[in-house]
């Protein structure tokens, strides 16, 4: 990885974008960080529930089918809105879900 730049002589150089240390190592050990919380599981019945729940969801229909779809995919925010529709194959079930059923 690099950056090439122009030269006073009209030659292009390549300049490595790279450290030769950890300009954060020193700060390691001098900033407290806290203990990572991690959620919870839902269970089986809190995850229906959660499913139902999208019906009475006052806001836009994208993002009912986009917490839907995280859901039944369990990818991340970025992939989902990075992701194109031919990326995309779902069973039967799991398309007439998204549809609202």
């Amino acid at each position: 990885m690099g950056c090439t730049i122009g030269t006073p002589g009209g030659r292009s150089e390549r300049i490595p974008l790279r450290a030769d240390d950890n300009p954060g190592a020193a700060l390691r050990r001098a900033i407290d960080r806290p203990k990572a919380e991690y959620a919870k599981a839902l269970s089986r019945d809190q995850i229906f529930d959660l499913l139902k729940a999208f019906h009475s969801f006052g806001g836009h229909r994208t993002t009912v089918i986009g917490l839907r779809l995280m859901l039944l995919t369990l990818v991340r925010t970025a992939e989902l809105r990075g992701a194109a529709w031919a990326e995309l194959t779902f069973p039967k079930q799991i398309g007439a879900s998204l549809g609202g059923g």
